[in-house]
């Protein structure tokens, strides 16, 4: 029903309905995901080696029945996620730009120019590469987990990487997620500027 009820709000709107600064908080949300879940993954790393200097795992070990203790763990690093804060930054006043130029409207316009700026936001959000592993899955927000089936993983390209330790992945993922939504920016700043440019502003 709401998959029916969307669809049919998409379909017969003038204008496509689309609310930026939702996926301006949701966007922020899902970095700062990825950001603690790097600090997880250092602090775990750190631990794991502090617990094998100190022979913690040699300790619990059963004599009858010994265990080897663990490897040691690759400790993350400082991964520049600088591009994709500054993305985010220039989306956020895209996304209140277009929301101001909207609401300053005296009427809704009717414009297939706007429209076709407006669909074209989405698809700028995708990368015809695809995912690393996955090229068939293009999106770069929102894919199924390479290891969870259908479970929806966001920013799927740097969550896995690190969920998998590839470092310098996780950080060119970060850089194409950043390309991705610089593009889809200028898209609603081009959208923006024709609202402004419409009567009744």
């Amino acid at each position: 029903q709401r998959a029916g009820t969307a669809v049919l709000r998409l379909a017969n709107a003038e204008v496509v309905p689309f609310h930026f600064p939702g996926l301006t908080e949701t966007l922020a949300r899902y970095r700062d995901e990825v950001k603690s879940l790097l600090n997880q993954r250092r602090d775990a790393a750190l631990e794991r080696n502090r617990q094998l200097d100190e022979g913690v795992f040699t300790a619990l070990s059963d004599p009858r029945e010994p265990t080897r203790p663990p490897a040691r763990a690759d400790i993350a690093p400082a991964l520049n996620f600088a591009p994709l804060d500054n993305a985010l930054t220039e989306w956020r006043r895209s996304a209140e730009r277009y929301e101001t130029a909207f609401a300053r409207l005296d009427r809704t316009p009717a414009g297939a120019e706007l429209n076709r700026l407006l669909r074209r936001v989405e698809r700028a959000l995708g990368d015809s590469a695809g995912l690393p592993r996955r090229p068939w899955y293009q999106h770069l927000l929102y894919a199924p987990g390479f290891y969870t089936g259908y479970g929806v993983k966001t920013l799927p390209g740097i969550r896995e990487a690190i969920e998998q330790g590839y470092w310098a992945e996780a950080e060119r993922e970060a850089a194409r997620v950043a390309t991705s939504l610089g593009k889809a920016a200028r898209l609603v700043d081009s959208a923006a500027a024709l609202l402004e440019g419409a009567p009744g502003q």
